[in-house]
């Protein structure tokens, strides 16, 4: 798929880009499908597109050790 097909299609899509950001090898769009899934494309350093990627969340960190207690070691209720 050139970069061509790809906007057309995304646009048919309504794909919704939502940020554009350069890097060392070229650059990476971000969009927005209608079903709430973040998508990147990533281009070239002449343009061309060249795949997607599907970003992955960061895992939850849990607190470690004691809570912070907010009433100063009193019992609770």
């Amino acid at each position: 798929m050139n970069n061509e097909e790809f906007l057309t299609w995304a646009k048919e899509g309504r794909w919704l880009k939502i940020s554009e950001g350069g890097n060392p090898q070229g650059r990476q769009d971000m969009y927005l499908t209608p079903a709430g899934e973040l998508v990147g494309a990533q281009y070239n350093l002449q343009g061309e597109l060249q795949g997607f990627i599907k970003p992955m969340p960061a895992p939850m960190m849990r607190p470690r050790g004691p809570g912070l207690d907010l009433r100063g070691g009193a019992p609770h209720p």
